[in-house]
């Protein structure tokens, strides 16, 4: 909940019997458990935040909420969520097959691992391709 990017969208059916019987004690229990993301809430939309007493009224709201979230996400999330050791590049082993490699054979690569003759790798200048 303290991610800059966590929005709050309060739905409340005022024609809800319980919810308008209940309403101050449901508002203090929101303030108290979510002030702060009330505060910044109410800069993006005070709809949301009071309370979207309507279907129609949460289409309208939904995405302002949306927009001001995925902007505080590219603002505030880290670039590189993980700071574990970059992974090392995979690498053929000795004896694998170099399948998928058009050509090997011609460029000193016919058998998986092994080390070609610089002098046999590739067409000198002036020699054909194949």
């Amino acid at each position: 909940m303290n991610k800059p990017w966590v929005q709050v969208l309060i739905p409340w059916n005022r024609q809800d019997e319980e919810n308008a019987a209940q309403e101050a004690s449901l508002r203090d229990a929101l303030e108290l458990a979510l002030r702060r993301k009330l505060a910044e809430g109410r800069v993006t939309s005070s709809l949301a935040v009071r309370g979207v007493p309507t279907l129609e009224d949460f289409g309208r709201v939904l995405p302002v909420v949306v927009m001001a979230a995925v902007r505080h996400y590219f603002r505030y999330a880290p670039a590189c969520p993980s700071l574990a050791a970059p992974a090392e590049r995979p690498r053929l082993l000795a004896g694998e097959a170099v399948e998928g490699l058009p050509g090997a054979a011609l460029r000193g690569l016919g058998v998986a691992g092994a080390h070609p003759d610089p002098r046999e790798v590739g067409p000198r200048l002036g020699e054909p391709l194949l």
